[in-house]
């Protein structure tokens, strides 16, 4: 394995007088970042390859190596581009060297796509600084370059490449069968990226077909049925089949069909009138309900009236004798008149046996009365009402001798009620 490139000699005084010159040295560096620069720069895509050209180049100390992985030319085609040594051509078979420019400088007629403008510019600058001798000119001329390359087997070869091939790619100095790899990488891209599109056709196709989403029957439908062959793989709108499945055959004449249409017509009003009537009756039931509430109001309020009218003025205290209402009552009809009856009947029946309390009480002592009525604290209701039926003398003969508390509850009791 071939890892070192053969090492030129006498190299110390070439590097020397470069060294001296200022001008040299930035020929250096312009033609170096030349290669380096985005447009020119070699890429190698083999991270294995390029670990060992790095590695190798750092043990054998061979610079040159490692320029050559890095921009595709070594440490003297460096110095060969940017003029600093002399190129050496192979044979005059050929138009070998071919010269590039006219006696004036410029560029020869076909030619301006075969020099880079980086090397067109410094063959300018070394042809106005240069003095020519006598009958002779100073032209611009190149012929077969020597490219090496890495092999596959980290082996380094040369090989001839004309300077027209080499400008046409770029200034791309790659082996020859790296053109044939490059073309077969095409091809193979070609071939996937239809292969894709055709995929993506296929499983648009089915997509449509199947109607996901219901967008091939209700958007791609209207618009592409009248397509030939296109049209096959539109599915049929949901509507139109079932119409269709649902009509087909259904009746088997005209005369069955205008049949049914009468039928339906007569359910349809039948329906109606049904509706009608529903509506009828709902509003009749509505107004009764009106009534009803109406009359629930009014007995409502006759029955609050009537409660009001027996407070104040049948049983008040400036209403008529009471049996005078009871002769008023068995007057009326007894269906009307039985609470009220009823009440005045015990009204009178409690008022007869006061009565015969009060006439008792008074043929006893005072102090026995008082006695008497000092016990009865719980119904000194009945107690006022005794004394209420007795003269005036009696009852405060008796107060007098009761207990004072028991005698003012009485007084309370028996307070008249005072005219509004």
């Amino acid at each position: 394995m071939s890892l070192v490139l053969p090492r030129e000699k006498e190299v110390e005084k070439i590097f020397s007088r470069i060294l001296s010159s200022r001008e040299s040295c930035e020929r250096l560096l312009e033609t170096f970042y030349g290669h380096m620069s985005e447009e020119n720069r070699y890429i190698d895509n083999d991270p294995q390859h390029f670990a060992e050209v790095l590695l190798n180049a750092y043990k054998n100390g061979d610079v040159s190596a490692l320029l050559l992985e890095i921009c595709n030319r070594s440490m003297f085609d460096l110095l060969k581009e940017c003029y600093l040594i002399p190129k050496r051509f192979h044979g005059k078979a050929g138009n070998n060297p071919v010269l590039l420019t006219d006696a004036d400088g410029e560029l020869a007629e076909g030619r301006t796509e075969l020099v880079p403008k980086h090397e067109y510019k410094k063959f300018q600058e070394i042809y106005q600084a240069h003095s020519a001798a006598p009958r002779s000119k100073l032209y611009l001329a190149d012929g077969y370059d020597l490219v090496r390359y890495y092999t596959h087997d980290m082996n380094i070869c040369e090989k001839k490449e004309k300077k027209e091939k080499k400008n046409a790619k770029g200034n791309a100095s790659e082996p020859e069968e790296d053109e044939d790899e490059k073309g077969g990488g095409r091809l193979i891209l070609v071939l996937t990226t239809i292969l894709i599109i055709a995929l993506w056709m296929g499983i648009i196709g089915i997509l449509i077909k199947t109607d996901v989403g219901g967008f091939g029957s209700t958007v791609l439908y209207p618009l592409l049925k009248d397509v030939p062959y296109v049209n096959k793989i539109l599915p049929q709108p949901e509507e139109t089949v079932e119409q269709t499945e649902g009509t087909e055959h259904q009746y088997g004449s005209l005369s069955e069909a205008i049949s049914q249409i009468k039928e339906l017509e007569k359910e349809l009003d039948e329906a109606s009138s049904t509706n009608k009537n529903d509506k009828k009756k709902i509003k009749d039931l509505k107004a009764q309900i009106k009534d009803l509430s109406k009359y629930k109001e009014d007995e409502a309020a006759f029955e609050k009236e009537k409660e009001k009218y027996y407070e104040e003025v049948v049983f008040s205290d400036q209403a008529p004798d009471i049996q005078q209402y009871k002769t008023y009552y068995e007057s009326i009809d007894p269906e009307n008149a039985e609470v009220l009856y009823k009440q005045v009947v015990e009204q009178i029946t409690y008022d007869s046996q006061v009565e015969d309390y009060a006439k008792t009480y008074s043929n006893m002592k005072p102090q026995e009365a008082a006695s008497i009525f000092d016990t009865m604290t719980d119904n000194l209701g009945l107690v006022a009402d005794i004394l209420m039926n007795m003269g005036t003398q009696q009852r405060a003969d008796i107060l007098g001798k009761m207990d004072a508390t028991t005698a003012a509850k009485l007084t309370e009791i028996m307070e008249p009620t005072k005219k509004k």
